[in-house]
């Protein structure tokens, strides 16, 4: 509704959370509603690859949500991952980029769904 009535798809914040980071740090993600609003606010100009000082990159904030698993989360990887300019090796959270962040904590986002990108790139 806020973006129907024009609000901007690109505000951040003085500590670099944007509207990516605050909608994919909430605590209850729901794919079938919220992948759609995901893609209008990229499609709105937010940041894909914008570093919040605390949380790193929107994907970084995605990935480390575990209590949802990597095929819970696959609809908003879908998003993120068809954006062409995302920078896996953005340096964000814990001075990591998302693609060191993977490589990582591979044992807890191992499934099919992340490791399908990470081939692709």
């Amino acid at each position: 509704m806020l973006l129907d009535d024009g609000a901007d798809a690109r505000m951040t914040s003085a500590d670099g959370v944007n509207t990516l980071h605050a909608m994919l740090g909430n605590a209850a993600l729901d794919s079938a509603i919220e992948a759609p609003v995901l893609r209008r606010l990229i499609d709105g100009g937010a940041d894909v690859n914008g570093v919040a000082k605390e949380f790193g990159t929107p994907l970084q904030v995605l990935f480390v949500q575990f209590r949802y698993t990597d095929e819970m989360l696959a609809p908003f990887y879908d998003v993120l991952f068809s954006c062409g300019d995302l920078d896996l090796l953005r340096i964000g959270a814990c001075d990591k980029s998302a693609y060191a962040m993977a490589v990582k904590r591979g044992d807890r986002r191992s499934g099919p769904a992340w490791s399908k990108y990470l081939r692709a790139r």
